[in-house]
């Protein structure tokens, strides 16, 4: 009884490291997110410091993962004294690539095993110069980025719009005769765009149209601009379960999916299939749900022989197998495991693989 209210007292501490945070975390960021902005693609690679402290009476250990792309350059590989802080340091390297990105970085703490994500993002112009505001062209339409993303879309809340600008770079009224977009997205643009004339694209997501997950779509612009009719933008978005704010006797009680470890590390594979298993364990009071579990690229599967639900301490066996259909080199890939945990609702299982 001592050691519950300990740890219902301990999460419910008010701090002042940053904006609010979950309560549970053992950890406290000084922002979980930071947006690089326009990076030109001939500059060479940008960084960005996360600072963190611990809350907690113990010593924190951490370990970290990232998505495919991102270098960790450094992080406190100490264990963090209570009331001490510590740093993360990642790096993205925009050669080779363009438009908008969106990385996640997962910090898994021995604190019951409590996992963490921090993330960046920014958006690569290939531009060895300071990337211009209009940086993309479409005909004679300009564009300040390639593509639309919302970098939040839930099944069960309505997303907030995202804002694409257009730029009309010709002396004639350009015409949309007509929008194409799939059914879950709403896109309200002006009929015309006059000669020079600058204008926003509103596009709304509804993702109880969508399954949980990471989808790519088009909306296709129909238009008499002579340089290119048919105008195609490319449409991102995470589509997850929303979860609103909880008391913290609410998230004591709540479900905690904890994986037994962050990553998968095939290591050297032939032309054979491999397999790796993770163990997922309900570490909260409540029955935890496995809503599903989307690879990020079809050379990866899981045998649905899993069980869904799990009671406090309950756990289950996750099998993913890679097989390599003819890939090689060093490569990265990544599931994505969405439960009705309201801490984690989507942890990212990182996998490395070298294929010969």
């Amino acid at each position: 009884m001592f050691m519950r209210s300990f740890l219902i007292f301990l999460w419910a501490t008010p701090f002042l490291f940053g904006k609010a945070q979950n309560p549970m975390t053992p950890l406290v960021f000084n922002e979980t997110a930071f947006d690089f902005g326009s990076i030109a693609e001939g500059k060479g690679p940008v960084s960005h410091r996360f600072y963190f402290y611990n809350r907690t009476v113990l010593p924190v250990n951490i370990t970290v993962n990232a998505d495919c792309g991102v270098s960790i350059l450094e992080w406190t590989n100490t264990p963090v004294k209570p009331n001490k802080s510590g740093a993360l340091v990642v790096s993205y390297d925009p050669k080779g690539k363009s438009g908008y990105f969106n990385k996640k970085i997962s910090v898994q703490t021995d604190w019951f095993n409590f996992l963490m994500n921090v993330e960046i993002s920014g958006n690569v112009v290939r531009n060895n110069h300071a990337p211009a505001k209009w940086a993309y062209k479409n005909g004679n339409l300009r564009m300040q980025q390639r593509s639309v993303f919302f970098k939040q879309a839930y099944i069960n809340k309505t997303s907030a719009p995202a804002d694409f600008a257009l730029l009309n770079d010709s002396d004639a009224p350009i015409v949309i005769s007509k929008i194409k977009s799939p059914p879950y997205l709403q896109v309200q643009l002006p009929t015309s765009i006059g000669a020079r004339q600058a204008v926003n694209m509103s596009v709304t997501c509804d993702g109880a149209k969508r399954k949980l997950g990471y989808h790519r779509d088009t909306i296709e612009l129909w238009t008499n601009d002579a340089d290119n009719k048919v105008k195609k933008i490319p449409v991102y978005a995470m589509v997850e379960e929303y979860f609103p704010p909880l008391t913290d006797s609410e998230f004591f009680k709540a479900p905690a999916a904890v994986l037994n470890a962050p990553s998968i590390n095939f290591g050297v594979v032939g032309t054979a299939s491999v397999e790796r298993n993770v163990i997922l364990k309900n570490v909260g009071l409540r029955e935890l749900r496995i809503r599903d579990i989307i690879p990020n690229h079809f050379s990866i599967s899981v045998v649905p022989s899993y069980k869904n639900t799990l009671q406090k301490n309950d756990t289950v066996q996750l099998k993913f197998i890679f097989t390599p259909y003819g890939q090689t080199g060093r490569l990265h890939k990544a599931a994505a495991l969405f439960t009705n945990d309201p801490r984690n609702p989507v942890q990212n299982i990182l996998m490395t693989m070298e294929c010969q």
